[in-house]
């Protein structure tokens, strides 16, 4: 019996016989391969050559050089369809959010994922007439593919309000952070919506903002869901009407969420920037002060834990580096899984390297937390903020930097015992006229990973081990 291989290309492309064919971008060709000395080669380009296509037909097939990867495109999206050598070096998954504009939206700059469900913002995103009022997207795995399952938008909201700057999602439920929204006559004051999953619609459950406080918090800039617990940063919030910042806590109660706790900290002071990071997980949140004063090192900066007993939460540490200098910026982005939190002071200068950055993993035992694991930047440089995005889950971390405006690389962490091992790390050309690089990666327990991309047109989707 004959062995039969169907090729339809988009391209032109030549199948290598004893002679060459060529055949037009609209033909299907049937191609009897008998033997070992017979094959057919495809397209080979770079990967921007692939990506810039227009309008490839369904099932259009190319071998990128740069990865060493067949891809095919599927109606939407180029998968890869092989690769070798470390199974943590497969090509990423692509994805577009369905209305792919030519105006930026920033997609990506902010992402979250957990199980079989993604957010991603695009806190640029025109809405309307409303421009860069800001959207966010809902992304759902089906086996291994990820689809887009919704667009969340604010109907209430107007032109600048960066809605979808934070995002976070936990089972059924998301949050979008919107720090420039207006509530009731106050512009600027910050709001964070919540979303419930009923089937495949994702309906708008409420909107939190900031009862106390008058005129621009922030509130909104930082989100984090764990179970029924919400953690809104307000980093501008005044506290005894000093500017310090603070965060608050609202919990679930059937179909609504009310407030819980309001954190802050007892030694903060003007500017700290309490709340410009936030996590929230299990009994335990972590809240990034980027500013504040520790000792007399001006804006060396430093994390607070709380722990949650009962309905109260109070303090349970507060970390901050042993070496730490003025600037660094300690707790600009934080982390927390488990017993583990992840706290980044972009702002270091480590071996005399200017805002080269540096991350830090505390362990708790008990009551006690240790003094940290550095992780290792492989590529240490001048103005590379090392951990301006941080993410962990289980054993496995991601770190992200920002150089510059001129791109954007990511670092992927595998535990192992108490050392943590690079196992990949990429770098984007940055792309996007934003002068923040935002929350763009997420990790889960399982080892699958979102990183939104420097161009702020896609995202990708990953998984440690390609297990």
């Amino acid at each position: 019996m004959k062995n039969y291989l169907i090729v339809v290309f988009w391209l032109c492309c030549e199948c290598v016989w004893s002679q060459s064919v060529t055949i037009s971008p609209t033909q299907t060709t049937l191609l009897d391969a008998q033997g070992t000395s017979q094959t057919a080669r495809v397209p080979v380009m770079t990967s921007a050559q692939r990506v810039a296509i227009p309008n490839p037909a369904l099932g259009s097939m190319v071998y990128d050089a740069e990865y060493h990867t067949l891809f095919l495109f599927d109606g939407r999206n180029w998968t890869p369809l092989m690769f070798s050598g470390d199974p943590n070096q497969v090509p990423l998954i692509d994805r577009q959010s369905s209305d792919i504009s030519t105006k930026a939206k920033a997609f990506g700059l902010s992402v979250a994922i957990s199980g079989d469900y993604a957010i991603i913002g695009a806190p640029v995103d025109d809405v309307g007439d409303n421009e860069r009022q800001g959207s966010a997207y809902i992304f759902f795995r089906n086996g291994g593919a990820w689809t887009q399952q919704a667009k969340l938008v604010a109907t209430d909201e107007t032109t600048g309000d960066w809605y979808g700057v934070s995002v976070a999602i936990d089972g059924n439920y998301a949050v979008v952070g919107a720090p420039e929204s207006t509530v009731g006559t106050t512009q600027y004051k910050g709001a964070a919506y919540v979303y419930v999953r009923s089937g495949t619609n994702w309906i708008r459950q409420t909107k939190l903002h900031d009862l106390e406080s008058v005129g621009s918090t922030g509130y909104g800039l930082s989100v984090s869901i764990t179970g029924d617990f919400i953690l809104v940063g307000a980093p501008y919030s005044k506290v005894k009407e000093v500017t310090q910042g603070a965060a608050f806590v609202y919990v679930r109660n059937g179909g609504s969420w009310t407030p819980h706790a309001k954190l802050t900290a007892e030694d903060g002071g003007n500017g700290d920037n309490f709340g410009i990071s936030v996590c929230i997980s299990g009994s335990y949140a972590i809240v990034g002060a980027s500013n504040a004063q520790i000792g007399t090192n001006v804006k060396q900066g430093g994390a607070y834990v709380f722990a949650r007993s009962g309905s109260n939460w109070y303090l349970h540490k507060k970390l901050t580096m042993q070496d730490g200098r003025a600037n660094d910026f300690l707790g600009s982005s934080v982390s927390l899984s488990g017993d583990y939190a992840m706290v980044a002071a972009v702002g270091r200068d480590e071996n005399s390297t200017d805002d080269s950055g540096i991350v830090y993993i505390f362990r708790r035992s008990g009551n006690t937390w240790s003094s940290g694991f550095k992780l290792n930047d492989p590529a240490r440089e001048k103005g590379r903020r090392f951990g301006i995005c941080t993410s962990i889950a289980g054993d496995y971390a991601m770190v992200g930097s920002y150089l510059n405006n001129s791109f954007t690389e990511w670092f992927l962490y595998k535990r192992n015992g108490t050392a943590w091992e690079l196992v990949r790390q990429e770098k984007v050309q940055f792309k996007t006229n934003l002068g923040v690089a935002g929350e763009f990666l997420s990790i889960t327990p399982s080892g699958t990973y979102l990183v939104g991309k420097a161009d702020g047109e896609r995202v990708s989707f990953g998984k440690i081990d390609n297990q």
